[in-house]
């Protein structure tokens, strides 16, 4: 009969929220390696192919995440209590971080880190007091 409805059944397409962005929320606490902080992305993501390096999550913020989710965001809060054993490599996954934001803004629309501890005290930096 022409006219009634089809009764088969409906593919389903997952179809990003565009008036809510997408965030990642990173707990400094948690994230004792690098290992940990790729695993959290994965996780959080549902992206489960990614290759699980800095080379892998480069392509992730550039593609992987926006496709997926949108336009997204990063939180990660009290930065400074991940990765303690790995100081450097911390510095390096921000700095990544960092450059991709700054490389893929309309869509990686901010890294947002806080400290546990104040970097500045008393008007000195760590920086000096240190060398």
């Amino acid at each position: 009969m022409s006219g009634s409805p089809d009764c088969r059944a409906a593919r389903v397409w997952r179809v990003p929220d565009v008036s809510e962005h997408f965030t990642i929320f990173l707990e400094g606490e948690a994230i004792a390696t690098e290992a940990d902080f790729l695993e959290e992305i994965r996780q959080q993501t549902g992206i489960g192919w990614y290759g699980g390096n800095l080379d892998a999550l480069d392509d992730m913020l550039a593609s992987a995440i926006p496709q997926a989710w949108g336009k997204f965001r990063i939180v990660w809060r009290n930065a400074d209590l991940s990765m303690r054993a790995e100081p450097q490599r911390r510095l390096m996954i921000i700095g990544s971080l960092k450059e991709a934001e700054a490389r893929f803004s309309d869509r990686f629309l901010g890294l947002n880190l806080t400290f546990a501890e104040p970097w500045f005290d008393d008007g000195e930096d760590r920086w000096t007091q240190q060398n």
